[in-house]
């Protein structure tokens, strides 16, 4: 609302910042903005960002929108529907029930006695003998080894994995 030229408020009528006008009108500031933008409430704006009021614009600015600020506010502060009230949560014994049974469930895989791995030397042949300085092929088809039967020098042979025939 425009102030006459003749009717100028008081120093101690003006309120200086947007925490000061919210104060007043007992709103949010927040709420206090949106009604400057949309209802046209009296603050004018000194540079940039500070903002004034005087209380006596507000007063009567407040006396024609109060009305019809109510009823928005009881609007909006009203659920659109009603709904049942639904239980989200788990009743405690379910969590107690779902945490026993997993601390049994670790329990039970952590102290379980674990096989042990066996590896044990396989021979490449049923010669009698000794079978040493083994080597895969790069294709991993063939192993080549060396071979030496009691008593006699050792022999280099090749042999295909899977088969019983050495080269």
């Amino acid at each position: 609302m425009p102030v006459e030229p003749d009717a100028v408020p008081s120093a101690q009528d003006r309120l200086d910042s947007w925490k000061e006008i919210a104060a007043y009108l007992r709103k949010g500031l927040r709420t206090v903005q949106r009604w400057e933008r949309t209802e046209g409430l009296p603050v004018r704006r000194l540079g940039q960002g500070s903002v004034f009021a005087y209380k006596s614009e507000l007063d009567a600015w407040w006396r024609t929108h109060s009305r019809t600020l109510a009823v928005e506010q009881e609007i909006a502060g009203a659920p659109a529907i009603s709904l049942p009230h639904v239980r989200r949560t788990f009743p405690k014994w379910v969590y107690a029930v779902a945490l026993a049974g997993t601390a049994a469930l670790l329990a039970v895989r952590g102290f379980r006695p674990r096989e042990m791995e066996t590896h044990r030397a396989a021979p490449f042949t049923a010669d009698h003998g000794w079978e040493s300085a083994a080597a895969f092929s790069p294709d991993g088809r063939r192993i080549v080894y060396s071979w030496a039967p009691p008593e006699a020098p050792a022999h280099i042979y090749l042999k295909t994995i899977g088969s019983d025939s050495k080269i």
